[in-house]
């Protein structure tokens, strides 16, 4: 996945304009942002500090939305967490994998 920083100091977790990977939709440009200075530079909810993978990590051990908002990041709306789980489907859908030949 290929994207281009730019630093705008006017708002530092929107700091990310992508130019070479297509998104599904507007939801996930507007929810999720990287920048350099936030985690160092890992995915995070546009607007906070939430890092896209603390999100996912709760989504994977089956916890409702409703409770990862009550529970852990009550910042966060349900849109922020479906953008988050679009966000890993489109960074996966444009992973290449290689494979060794076997024999």
């Amino acid at each position: 996945m290929q994207k281009d920083i730019a630093a705008n100091a006017g708002d530092s977790c929107r700091a990310t304009r992508w130019t070479h990977i297509m998104f599904s939709g507007a939801i996930v440009k507007e929810r999720i942002s990287i920048d350099p200075r936030i985690h160092f530079g890992k995915a995070c909810v546009a607007g906070t500090r939430i890092p896209v993978q603390g999100v996912l990590e709760l989504v994977r051990e089956g916890i409702a939305f409703a409770d990862i908002i009550r529970d852990y990041y009550p910042d966060l709306q349900p849109d922020d967490i479906r953008a988050c789980v679009q966000y890993a489907i489109d960074v996966l859908a444009v992973e290449d994998i290689h494979l060794a030949p076997t024999a």
